[in-house]
């Protein structure tokens, strides 16, 4: 829920109006949700336009002495009209504002507001670089952007919004979405400029849209990437009004005010750039663009969004150098790819160091275009390339239905995939493994292999094999496996101990293969149950056992896990778990089997150490039996 505050009080002080604010609630999160605060036009005097009427508002962090400053925007609803302004919490913390404008009803208006703790350490901040990677704040890790197509703002109603984000990023394991604005940024459902007047003012209802759409996907933990217009050919840009007009400004001062506290977002400026003419004048040439840059930038006031636009190629091969001036001094690199392959990705993700790169075509399934269209095994072996590459921004797009016959979705926006659980796994299998520091390095393999700098972790992808080539000779000792098949809902399927050697891996079958070794610590433990201990022979009876009382699937819900077989020697299962704190909550939990000599062992009944997929470090180790007292070790334990 969104804190609102109005405007109530005014008072002479010292023959001097000064404004204040009279504040409800004036406490939110950090990062999310964005606060808002609402001054009803009944309480300003203005003449002209209210889009015109300029208001900033300048936050100082009182701890760190940071500042951002907010641009006030006009809204009006059905109910209500006036101006607002808003803010994300970057910091915990007291952060004080104050407003300034010509308007003396607007200026002035001081406050503070804290910002506490967001209560889910998972919640994203607004969106960051590692260098050549994509990123976010707040949770400091790396992603790669696997956007799909959404409904331009005239079919953003909000359930169509929640059912597509509940198909697309928890169906599918898409990151987020991509649309295009273009002219209704001016009025609801209009495409082009034709029916637009020669001075248009940003269309509230519009924003309306946009904003619910980024404020619901950044809170499934995705992003919005919007282009901010189409094209010139198609009457879809601000080519009719000047890039450098009064018109344009207008929206970028909105665009500012009213999207720019809102984290999850960034925006390219459109497509066909630099290729076009509208009487005369070059469509999105570099001049325009870096004019819009640098003004919609300094309209941002601080708040960090990343700004680029797609040139119009290289569509082939691997050199970009031609488009390094053009993406040089943007916020991203931005290509126009047809079909890239591996090597493709791999050289746009190496032109130019310490900016995010996106391949910033649609990648559409359409059936009728075999220079640019793809197929649904084309799109998931692109998830993996554009990834293995480093981490290479995409747009998805599906428009085939079920029986194969080309179909869009409402607003131009992708349909589902009859592959969605393969376009799963790949989210699946990256999530927690792909890492800001990692490198590629495909010497090593006769696949593609990303690993981090410590020689502990390592992804390996491999298209249409039975094995894989892997030299592991720089990890510092043995690491166990696991094996993905990148065409099937997601199953990981133990290949045990890699010994640090080179060494060809045997897969389970033929296939495209993510492969993860490491990305996790060891646990050696040993442990007694009293009930089935005997002092004699210093072991555990095994009367579950033979008697066919060990379950296959393991009994403790908070890892409700199945195996072929209990191995003989097995007493029982236990949940092994870790804590950060003595009396936190478990970060992690395994059921894992215990042996007779009282070994926590792994599946096969033998290896006397369990993997589990968290990062080193010290921990409690608690371990839990059905029929027994949990117990805890005394401090915490490192693990590596």
């Amino acid at each position: 829920m969104r804190l609102r505050t109005r405007a109530v009080n005014k008072v002479m002080i010292g023959g001097i109006l000064c404004t204040f604010m009279q504040l409800f609630g004036q406490t939110g999160t950090q990062w999310s949700p964005y606060m808002e605060w609402e001054i009803p036009e009944s309480d300003v005097s203005y003449s002209g336009n209210h889009f015109d009427v300029i208001a900033a508002v300048k936050f100082t962090h009182s701890g760190s002495g940071d500042t951002v400053r907010t641009l006030m925007f006009y809204d009006s609803t059905d109910t209500w009209e006036g101006w607002k302004f808003r803010f994300t919490g970057t910091k915990t913390g007291t952060w004080n504002y104050e407003s300034f404008s010509d308007n003396a009803d607007l200026d002035r208006r001081a406050g503070s507001v804290t910002i506490n703790e967001n209560p889910d350490p998972g919640t994203h901040g607004f969106l960051r670089n590692f260098g050549n990677r994509w990123g976010w704040q707040g949770t400091e890790t790396a992603f790669v952007p696997q956007l799909v197509m959404f409904p331009n703002p005239a079919y953003q109603d909000q359930v169509s919004t929640d059912e597509r984000i509940q198909t697309f990023i928890a169906g599918h394991g898409f990151s987020g979405f991509h649309f295009t604005c273009a002219c209704q940024w001016f009025q609801l459902g209009e495409g082009t400029w034709d029916n637009l007047s020669e001075d248009p003012n940003p269309d509230p209802e519009t924003f309306q849209c946009v904003e619910y759409v980024i404020a619901e996907t950044h809170a499934a933990g995705g992003m919005v990437h919007i282009w901010q217009w189409g094209d010139a050919q198609h009457r879809a840009s601000i080519s009719r009004w000047g890039y450098d007009s009064d018109v344009h400004h207008r929206l970028l001062r909105y665009i500012a005010g009213r999207l720019g506290p809102l984290p999850g977002w960034s925006m390219g400026y459109g497509f066909d750039l630099g290729t076009e003419e509208y009487e005369g004048e070059i469509w999105g040439d570099e001049e325009e663009l870096e004019y819009w840059h640098f003004h919609l930038h300094q309209y941002f006031g601080g708040w960090p969004h990343f700004l680029g636009g797609r040139p119009a190629g290289p569509n082939t091969g691997t050199d970009h150098s031609p488009y390094i001036s053009w993406n040089d001094g943007l916020d991203y690199s931005s290509y126009e790819h047809h079909l890239p392959d591996i090597n493709v990705y791999m050289a746009a993700f190496d032109a130019i160091p310490n900016q995010p790169v996106f391949s910033e075509d649609r990648f559409r399934i359409r059936g009728f275009s075999p220079e640019k269209d793809y197929t649904e095994l084309m799109t998931i072996r692109g998830l993996y390339y554009s990834t293995m590459a480093g981490g290479v921004a995409n747009i998805w797009g599906n428009f085939m239905n079920s029986s194969w016959v080309y179909e869009e979705g409402p607003g131009y926006s992708s349909l589902p995939y009859d592959s969605a659980a393969c376009i799963k796994t790949y989210a699946t299998f990256m999530q927690d493994r792909f890492h800001q520091d990692m490198v590629r390095d495909n010497t090593i393999t006769d696949g593609y292999c990303l690993k981090r700098p410590n020689l502990l972790d390592y992804i390996f992808y491999i298209k249409d094999a039975s094995s894989v080539d892997m030299d592991l000779s720089g990890m510092p000792g043995p690491r166990f496996a696991i094996a993905v098949n990148a065409l099937a809902p997601y199953a990981e399927i133990g290949l045990g101990w890699l010994e640090a050697q080179n060494q060809t891996v045997t897969l389970p079958s033929q296939s495209d293969w993510a492969v993860a070794v490491g990305f996790g610590c060891t646990l050696k433990s040993r442990i007694f149950l009293e009930g089935a201990y005997e002092s004699s022979s210093s072991q555990m009876r095994l009367d579950l056992n033979t008697g066919d009382e060990v379950p296959l699937t393991a009994p403790y819900e908070e890892d409700l896990r199945t195996v072929e077989e209990i191995p003989s020697g097995v007493v029982d299962w236990v949940l092994v778990q870790l804590r950060e704190t003595a009396s936190g909550d478990a970060v992690i939990s395994r059921s894992s089997f215990l042996h007779q000599d009282g070994r926590v062992v792994a599946d096969d009944g033998i290896t006397g150490q369990i993997w589990l997929e968290i990062d080193p470090g010290n921990y409690y180790i608690v371990i839990n039996h059905r029929n027994h007292l949990p117990v805890m070790s005394a401090d915490p334990v490192g693990l590596e």
